[in-house]
């Protein structure tokens, strides 16, 4: 995995995120896990916080020259 793919992973993960945010104002944003209901607030914090490790792990694989 290079820089530029872990990045544009990590920007699809934010947009889907904000997306999930966006959709937890409408009552087709709850999502159901079994018997578990599961808000777009939750959703969102959850893949914004992935896309952030993402973004940790795309520093540690960048091979440009500082």
């Amino acid at each position: 995995m290079n820089h530029k793919s872990v990045s544009i992973i990590k920007s699809i993960i934010r947009v889907i995120a904000c997306l999930a945010l966006m959709l937890s104002e409408f009552s087709i944003a709850t999502y159901y896990m079994g018997d578990t209901e599961i808000s777009g607030l939750v959703v969102f914090a959850g893949l914004f916080g992935i896309a952030e490790i993402l973004g940790i792990i795309e520093e540690i694989v960048d091979k440009r020259k500082e």
